[in-house]
């Protein structure tokens, strides 16, 4: 049947239209000026770049080399939306080890701006309620909370409900597939995490969540994270029972982060999220799409690749491997090993990812 030239042309049709018509875009960032930098500071050509990518887009992912001026370019970039009346209040999101030190860099790099950040004080039980007020009430450049702090500003109890409901929604579909196919292994699985779901959803139903703000009120119109690899164990929905390399771990972090982006892109038309790491991909190519998840759910779309299952059969690859076990036996697992099509795989993640490696920058590092 493949070898029917109406099918082949047929194929190559499909193909073209949906993977093989994107130019990768090219930034040139290089008459940007950005008011209230200190003077012996100089933005190098690819941070230019990367903050035009920004501009632009109003959404990217920062994957840069250590050392490359990540933070910089973060700041540069918000704050040259803000001077344009893009956005008015950006959120960083920032580790809590590192927190301090990202306000020095803030005050080094633009000495007169109004930042606003929180301390460890600032979210104790008597203070957290003035602070997040201040949040939601008043005009700052840059808004700086610690990871910690970021997951106890709680999405209001509807919307945590809805999306609650939605993955018992999700697994209850992917188990009627798994039966159907005969995969008890993944119908255990995902009953596991439908009963957790539920679970989850009764304590939320019988909590009364002072909250005071929520986050859909706060008027956060850029979420900035930094060191966004923290957010990575967001497991994906999948019939692919038994495959090493696609972790089942969902954290409360990970599904907090998940929240938030979706109702910004929703909000914004798949924009204001920005994510910087320089170890995007850690330890599982299943990070890539996690990746693209939280930063370009359209591109996905666009590629008619948003479910998981979809993805794989795209880009991944999974082999049949022999492993040594414990008792020093060979025995066959299914491992998802690397990646296929890569061309189409980078032009599609290269429309939200701003990569920098070592070897494209050579750095006086």
């Amino acid at each position: 049947m493949l070898k029917n030239p109406e099918i082949q042309e047929e194929i190559v049709s499909i193909y073209n239209e949906k993977m093989n018509r994107v130019v990768t875009k090219k930034y040139d960032g290089s008459h940007l000026t950005v008011q209230g930098l200190a003077k012996q500071f100089t933005l190098r050509p690819h941070q230019k770049n990367a903050m035009m990518r920004i501009i632009q887009e109003q959404r990217a992912g920062l994957f840069h080399e250590v050392g490359s001026g990540k933070t910089l370019t973060m700041l540069a970039a918000n704050l040259k939306l803000k001077e344009l009346g893009v956005i008015q209040k950006p959120l960083f999101v920032i580790l809590k080890p590192l927190i301090d030190q990202f306000g020095r860099e803030i005050y080094r790099y633009f000495p007169e701006s109004k930042v606003l950040i929180a301390h460890s004080e600032d979210f104790s039980k008597d203070n957290r309620k003035r602070f997040i007020s201040r949040i939601a009430t008043g005009n700052y450049d840059f808004i700086v909370v610690a990871d910690s702090q970021f997951g106890k500003i709680g999405m209001s109890k509807a919307y945590q409900e809805r999306y609650i409901e939605d993955e018992i929604d999700k697994a209850e579909r992917q188990m009627r597939l798994a039966k159907l196919s005969g995969q008890r292994h993944t119908v255990k699985k995902v009953e596991q995490y439908r009963k957790s779901c539920q679970e989850r959803l009764e304590k939320l139903q019988k909590r009364d969540i002072d909250t005071f703000i929520d986050f859909e009120e706060l008027g956060i119109d850029m979420l900035n994270v930094d060191e966004a690899q923290g957010y990575k164990n967001l497991a994906p929905e999948t019939q692919l029972g038994q495959v090493k390399g696609i972790s089942d771990a969902r954290s409360q972090k990970a599904m907090d982060m998940d929240q938030k982006t979706q109702y910004l892109h929703a909000q914004y038309d798949n924009k204001r999220v920005l994510f910087s790491t320089g170890t995007p991909i850690s330890n599982s190519v299943v990070e890539l799409y996690t990746m693209m998840k939280y930063l370009a759910p359209d591109v996905l779309q666009q590629y008619d690749v948003w479910s998981f299952d979809s993805w794989v059969s795209t880009f991944g690859i999974i082999e049949d491997v022999f492993e040594l076990n414990v008792a020093g036996n060979y025995k066959t697992k299914r491992r998802f090993t690397k990646f296929g099509n890569m061309p189409e795989l980078r032009n599609m993640f290269l429309e939200v990812a701003d990569i920098q490696t070592s070897e494209d920058l050579d750095l006086p590092v």
